[in-house]
């Protein structure tokens, strides 16, 4: 059976996928920051899922917790990797610190490069697939989150880079584009600055906290079990595509891309957001 590393498994998809890979049998090797250390995340599927589950730290920031996950698939075989950890940084650049844009890119995107580079040699041993989690805001801008949006734009373009070097070795490239899911996600997101009644931008950071209220206790909100599911088709698929949008509001944003000259698309995107994030209360 075939082995699966996936990264940020501690909870929402990640955690998600690990559970759903080991009941079709997959082996899982699951990573997330201090994992060990938290034996309560996976205590179920230990117990039940013996030989198929692998708990290992990961810190995608950490060069020992990535060169030790080198050596670890260094004789050692890997099929798919799942590129899932992640996390947002919300709020205006002016404002947003050096020290927050920074983790941001050494997390969503550095973190997916280097540990990429390290496992490609175990992938294209086996003519493997990896699987990269983009988002919605991969696919367009969005006030208040241009640091987040940028590291999405970057593994798009990554991704699709990556397909094109690694197909002469048969491995395998998808993208994975979740628009808003009930996940942890809105809770392990941060603000990148100290929030303050005196900033300009007071205005939009008063009307983005309350749409993520709002799309956080919507009725009937977009299950991740649907994302989960998807992925799994995705890695039984014999020729998969690069890129797969996920939940309404990411097809609704690929299709108008698709159909849209682009002037026209930013024209119309630019005044519906500007009409959500500038209106009063």
């Amino acid at each position: 059976m075939k082995t699966v590393l996936v990264t940020g498994a501690t909870s929402g998809f990640g955690k998600g996928l690990v559970t759903a890979l080991l009941e079709k049998g997959y082996n899982v090797v699951a990573t997330g920051r201090s994992l060990i250390g938290r034996q309560d995340v996976f205590a179920h599927e230990r117990e039940k899922y013996k030989t198929q589950l692998v708990e290992l730290d990961l810190d995608v920031t950490s060069a020992a917790d990535m060169k030790a996950i080198e050596e670890y698939f260094r004789q050692r075989p890997l099929d798919v990797l799942i590129n899932n950890a992640g996390f947002a940084i919300f709020g205006p650049v002016e404002e947003c610190s050096e020290e927050k844009l920074r983790k941001q890119f050494e997390v969503n995107v550095f973190g997916v490069f280097l540990l990429t580079q390290k496992l490609l040699p175990a992938l294209r041993h086996a003519k493997g697939h990896i699987i990269n989690f983009s988002s919605a805001f991969g696919l367009m801008g969005f006030p208040l989150s241009s640091a987040y949006c940028a590291t999405k734009f970057a593994i798009e373009g990554f991704s699709e880079s990556l397909s094109y070097e690694l197909k002469p070795f048969s491995v395998k490239v998808s993208l994975i584009e979740p628009g808003g899911y009930r996940t942890n996600f809105n809770n392990a997101a941060e603000w990148g600055m100290e929030l303050s009644t005196n900033s300009v931008y007071s205005r939009q950071v008063k009307n983005y906290t309350r749409l993520r209220q709002n799309l956080a206790t919507r009725p009937n909100p977009q299950r991740p079990e649907e994302v989960v599911q998807g992925v799994i088709k995705i890695i039984q698929t014999n020729n998969p595509k690069i890129n797969y949008s996920f939940g309404k509001d990411a097809f609704l944003v690929r299709f108008m891309k698709k159909i849209m000259p682009r002037s026209l698309f930013h024209r119309i995107s630019g005044k519906a957001l500007y009409s959500q994030f500038n209106k009063e209360h």
